[in-house]
């Protein structure tokens, strides 16, 4: 080889040794960089799985306790729901007992007033039955007696008054009647408001 050529030669062989070091040493910090950058990979990887965990974790705490509430409402309305039921069952069989009661009591009182009513009635035929046989009798006294005349005054004074009594028996009556009918329907009215 000229000796020219000689430190030409060295000097590229140099130049090409500064270049492979710098390769080698730009490989070792890719790598370097590489193992880093691995490392942050698995760092964030295990940050990011430890947090999916959490989450899980919350995820399913807060599912239990959803449906640890869900199931205490639906107890508790259920247990609600019931309790109503037996009152709405016990207020339909009080309803329905005080209703018998009601019912017992006004054929009860509609016993007693056509009781009253009739006893009225038979009384009121008995008196008018004894008036008209008293009647019947002073007529025929009258009519047998030698005293017809003188006593006609006496007579007509004892019929008047026996008319009278009639009729005052007979408003009487009908004063009864009318007051136990009004008793009556004022019973069956109010009875009818107080089952509405």
């Amino acid at each position: 080889m000229p000796a020219t050529n000689r430190p030409q030669s060295m000097e590229l062989e140099i130049r090409v040794q500064n270049l492979e070091n710098q390769l080698e040493h730009a490989r070792g910090l890719l790598h370097q960089v590489q193992l880093g950058h691995q490392a942050d990979l698995d760092l964030a990887k295990q940050a990011y799985d430890g947090r999916v965990e959490i989450l899980q974790h919350s995820l399913t705490d807060i599912r239990s306790r959803a449906e640890r509430e869900s199931r205490s409402v639906r107890e508790s309305y259920a247990a609600r729901l019931d309790a109503v039921r037996q009152q709405v069952r016990e207020h339909a069989v009080e309803a329905a007992s005080q209703d018998i009661v009601e019912q017992e009591e006004i054929k009860r009182l509609r016993a007693l007033h056509l009781q009253a009513l009739e006893e009225t009635r038979r009384d009121h035929e008995d008196q008018v039955s004894r008036i008209k046989r008293c009647h019947l009798n002073e007529i025929e006294a009258l009519k047998t007696s030698t005293v017809y005349v003188r006593n006609m005054d006496s007579m007509m004074e004892k019929v008047n008054d026996s008319t009278q009594q009639l009729q005052k028996l007979t408003a009487k009556y009908e004063t009864a009647f009318h007051f136990m009918t009004q008793q009556s329907d004022n019973i069956a009215v109010s009875n009818k408001h107080l089952s509405s």
